[in-house]
């Protein structure tokens, strides 16, 4: 093991920043047209009715506009978004949905970057949103953005254009809860084919929805005249007007047949078909007089939801797009150019319909050709989702799984997150999945960070039967997954199994850095889990240079986080905060701050900055963020759990902490991790003992094995982390039932044994309660000799945590060894120790007394360092209002009127210490 300073050494330092060229690169690619609306240089006719309309609904929370596709939805928009975006008081944001937004990660990922477009500074969200790292649970992420946009200060409308292709519950859940929790400074406007699925009858009975439909869309016969223009005769003009029934694309298709010389007027009064057949017949008639060269790039194209010249190139395998894009600039009514510089385009829905079906009455074979090319090119290009969905529509189920593990299988969760896993494993149906190793271990892994351990297994034991005759790429990600698997429900503790890995890891190929990183991960994991630190810090170390190598910001997130632990278990409890910060500024930078990962890095930091005397804002921090992701493992949720709990007893007594523990041992239970179900039984008879009630404690240590647990003798196992729970919770039973030499004798033997295997910070939590069972017998110089040694490691560490944890059961001792500091040769820096502990037990004994709660006292503290109620919210990440809540309570117990009396009567009842507020000065 290394020495304390010596653990975080510079060549784990990595440039964790992704290339912004690169990454905005990719991120442009898939985000061409979605942003704004499309380029529009048609004849388009003013609709300044409507335009007023969608101007009042501007007063209401949503706006739905339904038609058939032509009837001019975009078109109406777009002109009203560029209204909008002229305003200075609004902000106009565009997102044009298509069906990969059915996954809510998508879907939340193109609404951040429409805001941001917009003007909006979304901070660190954008990162997460470039790189599709958003967590499929959306709900946190939805509402920093809501927050962003009122910190921004001006109103926002966010026009979802095409919204009937997202067809997904959970993105209709997503934009219920924006118009939910926006409180007026969002305006949604949802504009489809169909009507929205979620629920707009009671916005609607609430007067809280505009809505328009096709009725209200179609032109009126002077707007047909603006787009056919004088060439047709007023009794023509009506004819057409009535046939188009006032479409907009049908006009705009009658206009283009119009300036090529098409119009027969014989031709117009004989056609008595529907309007979708007219749209057809008058396509057909433009197509028709094309040049071979342009009708044959028109039909080879339409498959391509976007493109420019140089994708239409390789998908048509020629090299002349560019130049035929030009001969068809005149098509801008069905050829939609998606960006100024006219490089990128899509066709018009209907356009694209009947070229396809054109496409496919042309030869048999051709559309899979073309899907084929335009697979292998989006692949390449970084367009996996759609690209597979290309090989699917061309039934080459092959080619779709082989692009799928060529773009690295399961290891694309830990490059591209799990939402875009997800999106790309919707273009396959089950019965494919379940046929195909390469998907039956990606979705296994998906599985696995979704916390659905069962299906994970099931899909697993269907790899293993067809080992016998897969190929070693099939075989290396079967032991990795597995062992993934192993790791979430904590069955790490078999040391065959875990040889096994590591004879695996070695025969992974020397350019295999991803594979062996994560392997080593695993084996540091189960390193962690046996107490054997030595091994888990080496093994940490490798993960990291491994995870370096290979390019896996995420990856290489995890393997901090053990190494963190690794630090944090021996007692060098600065260099754990420090490799934690990094993890944690790495997480951020990289993924977002709203992400999975940046949850379980505070949840380690959280029971470091506990050890440090960390506040209760910590633990609601900490839940928070498990709340916010499905992802991590036994470690996460023992310290996250552990800090939660004891500073849920603190402030709420037993109710408050039982609820915690109640929902840790679900947790437990969903996630068949039996050590942390294991811990909550030794916590919850901690915690009653704490509670004054014995008996009860006694009864749950019988009937939970924390009895057992405890007296296990011998050198840290796998139950190592049960054990230290067990110990400390019948260490106090025993204790307070007056059995101090029983507890003695079993504390020290588990500190004992724990410090001989290194593991300093269990053994150092044990040392402080021994000493608090020696004052009790009586065995002052004792205590006060182990008092000494502890205070050393402590005063060292910033662990003032351990001292405080035993609560005012050591005021006595502490007092003696401030009277005797100088017999006892107590260093400044212990002494200074001393008195911040006994200042604390005294102010948490005040605030016991008075019925103050920790966070009241928290804001009281930063009322009398002098802050505004805003300073004091951004201080202790509270609302203004929650602020004002506390402080109104704070007036009450205080007898107070003012800030002024508030903060005279804190200082004088010893609520707030003055020595605090001079430091902070």
């Amino acid at each position: 093991m290394s020495t304390p300073g010596a653990s975080y050494h510079p060549e784990t330092r990595i440039d964790s920043s992704p290339d912004p060229a690169e990454s905005h690169a990719a991120a442009d690619w898939l985000l061409v047209g979605k942003l704004a609306p499309p380029q529009q240089r048609i004849t388009a006719v003013s609709r300044d009715a409507l335009l007023s309309r969608l101007n009042e609904s501007l007063g209401r929370s949503l706006s739905v506009i339904v038609s058939p596709p032509g009837i001019g939805k975009t078109t109406l928009l777009t002109q009203w978004w560029r209204t909008l975006a002229a305003r200075s008081d609004l902000r106009a944001c565009w997102l044009t949905v298509d069906d990969l937004d059915s996954e809510v990660s998508r879907f939340i990922a193109g609404v951040i970057l429409s805001v941001a477009r917009a003007g909006v500074d979304v901070g660190l969200l954008e990162v997460a949103a470039r790189q599709q790292s958003i967590d499929p649970n959306v709900r946190p992420v939805a509402l920093v953005l809501l927050e962003t946009i009122h910190r921004s200060g001006r109103r926002t409308v966010l026009i979802l254009d095409d919204f009937h292709r997202a067809r997904s519950r959970a993105v209709d859940e997503a934009v219920e809860m924006l118009i939910e929790h926006s409180h007026g400074e969002l305006h949604v406007v949802v504009s489809g084919r169909t009507r929205p699925t979620f629920r707009v009858s009671a916005l609607l009975a609430r007067g809280l929805v505009t809505q328009l439909d096709a009725s209200d869309l179609a032109l009126s016969l002077e707007q047909a005249s603006e787009i056919i223009g004088p060439g047709v005769s007023p009794s023509d003009l009506a004819l057409l007007h009535a046939r188009t029934e006032g479409w907009a694309v049908a006009l705009q298709l009658a206009r283009l047949w119009l300036d090529r010389g098409g119009y027969n007027p014989d031709a117009l009064k004989d056609f008595s078909g529907r309007t979708t057949e007219m749209t057809d017949y008058l396509a057909e008639q433009i197509v028709a007089d094309l040049p071979e060269p342009l009708r044959e790039f028109l039909l080879e194209t339409c498959i391509l939801e976007r493109f420019n010249a140089r994708l239409a190139d390789a998908v048509r395998d020629r090299s002349d797009s560019e130049d035929l894009l030009e001969q068809l600039r005149h098509f801008d009514a069905l050829l939609i150019p998606l960006d100024n510089a006219r490089e990128w385009f899509r066709y018009h829905p209907l356009f694209a319909d009947y070229l396809y079906q054109r496409l496919k009455r042309s030869l048999a074979q051709r559309p899979v050709i073309l899907r084929r090319r335009a697979a292998r090119v989006l692949a390449e290009v970084g367009d996996l989702p759609e690209a597979v969905q290309h090989a699917v529509a061309a039934d080459d189920i092959d080619l779709a799984v082989t692009l799928t593990q060529q773009a690295g299988g399961w290891e694309l969760i830990l490059w591209k997150g799990i939402g875009y896993v997800r999106r790309l494993l919707e273009c396959f149906d089950e019965v494919t999945i379940r046929a195909k190793p390469a998907l039956q271990l990606t979705q296994a892994y998906l599985d696995i960070k979704l916390a659905r351990f069962e299906a994970a297994r099931e899909l697993l034991a269907l790899a293993a039967t067809t080992l016998d005759t897969a190929g070693p790429r099939t075989r290396r990600d079967f032991v990795i997954v597995q062992s993934l698997w192993q790791g979430y429900v904590d069955q790490l503790a078999d040391k065959e199994c875990i040889a096994a890995v590591e004879a695996h890891c070695r025969g992974l190929d020397p350019s295999d850095h991803l594979g062996r990183g994560t392997l080593t991960c695993e084996i540091a994991v189960a390193a962690l889990g046996q107490g054997a630190l030595e091994r888990a810090e080496a093994e940490s170390r490798r993960a990291i240079q491994e995870m370096r190598a290979s390019g896996s910001i995420l990856g290489l997130n995890y393997a901090f986080l053990h190494l963190a632990q690794s630090e944090l278990l021996g007692g060098r409890l600065r260099e754990a905060e420090t490799l934690l910060r990094e993890a944690l500024v790495m997480a951020e930078d990289n993924f977002g701050a709203d992400s999975g990962l940046k949850a379980l890095c505070s949840s380690f930091l959280g029971y470091c900055l506990y050890l440090k005397g960390g506040d209760h804002e910590t633990s609601d921090r900490l839940i928070e963020s498990l709340a916010q992701t499905t992802d991590g493992w036994v470690d996460v949720f023992a310290s996250a759990y552990e800090v939660a709990a004891r500073h849920a007893f603190e402030r709420g007594g037993l109710s408050e902490v039982m609820r915690v523990l109640s929902h840790a041992n679900r947790v437990a239970e969903e996630r068949r991790l039996e050590r942390l179900r294991q811990m909550v039984a030794a916590w919850r008879v901690e915690f009653l003992v704490l509670d004054g009630r014995q008996a009860d404690a006694k009864r749950e240590a019988a009937a939970g094995g924390v009895l057992a647990a405890a007296e296990r003798r011998g050198p840290p196992d796998f139950g190592w982390r049960v054990r230290l729970a067990a110990t400390l919770a019948v260490g106090r039973l025993w204790t307070a039932a007056g059995l101090t030499g029983k507890a003695l004798q079993l504390v020290d033997a588990a500190r004992s044994e724990f410090r001989a295997a290194k593991l300093l910070l269990p053994a150092r939590r044990l040392d402080a309660l021994s000493i608090l069972i020696l004052k009790l017998r009586g065995a002052h110089e004792e205590a006060l000799a182990r008092l000494q040694d502890l205070l050393e490691f402590v005063a060292s560490e910033g662990a003032i945590g351990i001292l405080l944890e035993q609560g005012r059961g050591l005021e006595s001792v502490l007092n003696i060894a401030q009277r005797r500091n100088r017999e006892l040769v107590l260093s400044g820096a212990q002494r200074e120790l001393i008195s911040q502990v006994l200042s604390r037990l005294r102010r948490a004994a005040v605030a016991d007394q008075d019925g103050f709660s920790a966070r009241e006292l928290a804001v009281l503290r930063e009322l009398c360092h002098g802050r505004s109620n805003k300073t004091i919210g951004q201080y202790l990440d509270l609302s203004e209002n929650t602020v004002k809540f506390h402080l109104k309570r704070i007036f009450k117990k205080l007898g107070a009127e003012s800030r002024a009396e508030a903060i005279s009567a804190a200082l004088q009842g010893n609520l707030v210490v003055v020595e605090d507020i001079e430091s902070k000065r």
